[in-house]
C-alpha cells in the first residue's frame, strides 16, 4: 500500500491518494471523507491527527494481509 497525502492550501484541505496491490482500502478511505475501488482509492482526512489515524489503519491491514 501506498498513500500520498499533500496539504492545498489554497483549498484548505488536505488530499490524499492511496493505493494497494493487495489489501483492500476503499473502506479506510471512506471512514476519511473519501473512496473509489478497492485497490486505488483517495481520501481528505480534516486534520494531519486524521492522516496519522489513517495510515495506521492502514499500516494494519498490511501488516495483516496474507
Amino acid at each position: 500500500v501506498v498513500a500520498f497525502c499533500s496539504e492545498d492550501k489554497g483549498n484548505n484541505c488536505i488530499k490524499c491518494s492511496i493505493r494497494s496491490k493487495g489489501p483492500i482500502i476503499n473502506e479506510i478511505a471512506s471512514h476519511y471523507s473519501g473512496g473509489g475501488h478497492i485497490y486505488a482509492s483517495g481520501a481528505r482526512p480534516k486534520t494531519f491527527e486524521e492522516v496519522d489515524k489513517m495510515l495506521e489503519e492502514l499500516n494494519k491491514i498490511c501488516q495483516s494481509f496474507e
